[in-house]
């Protein structure tokens, strides 16, 4: 696949949108759980945006935000192909479900795929099995907060898509 300056530099600005986004508008709330707006531009973005450019974003922007925090290095590897995952989910979902079905599931089951995910990565890194359910536990308001901002952003989303890749 060759790619245009205009979706090179579109990649890299929204790299740099997910990874700021997730990093600075982190909201601790129990444990090790935490909220944040990166969800919802990986989901939203993934909609305006080609598969594998969605893909990038959504897998790149992230890791580069468990990079920058603290402590949270060690999921690093799990970020980027949870997110990748999580961004194809909603764009695959959002071009091949009809209306009005797409303006929701994409984003419930990305989210849903990502609490998910983030369970089994923890148990991966820990080889306790209690940890799948309590990540999970963790991450179900983070999925919930994300899917519903993207639902209710990406009509926005969609009224800026000629302007974007």
């Amino acid at each position: 696949m060759r790619l245009k300056t205009k979706e090179i530099v579109f990649t890299a600005v929204f790299i740099a949108v997910v990874m700021v986004t997730t990093t600075f508008t982190s909201i601790p709330i129990t444990g090790k759980g935490y909220l944040n707006a990166g969800d919802v531009v990986v989901m939203g973005l993934a909609t305006i945006t080609p598969l594998p450019i969605a893909m990038v974003v959504g897998g790149i922007g992230s890791a580069l935000a468990d990079a920058a925090v603290p402590g949270a290095q060690i999921y690093i590897l799990g970020t980027l192909v949870i997110k990748m995952i999580e961004a194809a989910t909603a764009h695959l979902l959002y071009r091949h479900l009809p209306k009005p079905f797409n303006q929701f599931v994409p984003f419930i089951l990305g989210a849903t795929l990502m609490v998910i995910l983030y369970g089994f990565y923890e148990y991966i890194l820990t080889g306790n099995l209690n940890s799948i359910l309590y990540t999970m536990v963790l991450n179900i308001p983070q999925g919930l907060f994300g899917a519903a901002l993207a639902i209710v952003l990406t009509p926005i989303l969609q009224k800026i898509k000629r302007y974007v890749i």
